[in-house]
Order: structure tokens, then C-alpha cells, then sequence
């Protein structure tokens, strides 16, 4: 819909104002399509150079960085590390809880990561 797009220019410049360094990249799909009702529409958000020759390197990118980022909360809410449970309600206390648990899984991921190399090698 035409408010959902001028909604998302104005989001846009908010961010490029109050982050005019930072680069950004938001991958989103629509939820209300602009035209057909069986057609779905992907907007990528950017502030990085966009040409047709890096299209589609920027959309593949986009769509790694979410893997990850969905993967890896995903583990940590549903694997054992508790992202959902809220222990306080001192702002600090979750941020540096949070931390933790970033720190617990990237170190479990290493682990798991050199097992698998470990064992290869031995084989």
C-alpha cells in the first residue's frame, strides 16, 4: 500500500539522520502487496551503492546476515541458553545477561566447530 511505502521513506531518513555513518541494510517483505493479491513483494533497504551489477550480491548478503541472525536467535531461544525467559527487569541486568548468553553460544558454536574439524582430521 502507498502509506506502507511512504512509511518506510520516512523510517529511512529518520535512520539516515540520527546514524548518518552507519551502514545499514534491512531485508523485509511486504505484507500487503501493492498490486496482484498473489504477487509478494521484497524491498532491501540499503545506504551501500546499489547498481543493477551489485543487485544481486546485496541481496544475497542481506539474506546470509538474516540466516544468521535468525539461526542463532533461534538456538538461543529454543536450545537451551533461555533467551525468552526474562531473569530481571533492571534494564542492565538483562543487556549484560544478554551478553552472556551471545558469549556462551559463540563459544559453543567454536567448540562445536573445532570438534568437527578435530575429528576429520584424525580419521
Amino acid at each position: 500500500m502507498a502509506c506502507e511505502r511512504k512509511t518506510c521513506w520516512r523510517l529511512m531518513e529518520k535512520l539516515k539522520k540520527a546514524f548518518p555513518r552507519l551502514p545499514v541494510c534491512l531485508c523485509a517483505d511486504s505484507l500487503y502487496v501493492c498490486e496482484e493479491l498473489i504477487r509478494k513483494e521484497f524491498w532491501y533497504l540499503t545506504d551501500l551503492p546499489g547498481t543493477r551489477k551489485n543487485a544481486a550480491d546485496l541481496i544475497e548478503r542481506g539474506r546470509m546476515r538474516w540466516k544468521i541472525e535468525n539461526e542463532g536467535f533461534n538456538a538461543q531461544k529454543k536450545h537451551g541458553y533461555s533467551l525468552e525467559h526474562l531473569y530481571s527487569r533492571n534494564y542492565q541486568v538483562v543487556k549484560k545477561h544478554y551478553y552472556l548468553i551471545q558469549i556462551g553460544h559463540m563459544t559453543g558454536q567454536f567448540m562445536e566447530a573445532w570438534e568437527e574439524l578435530f575429528c576429520n582430521e584424525k580419521d
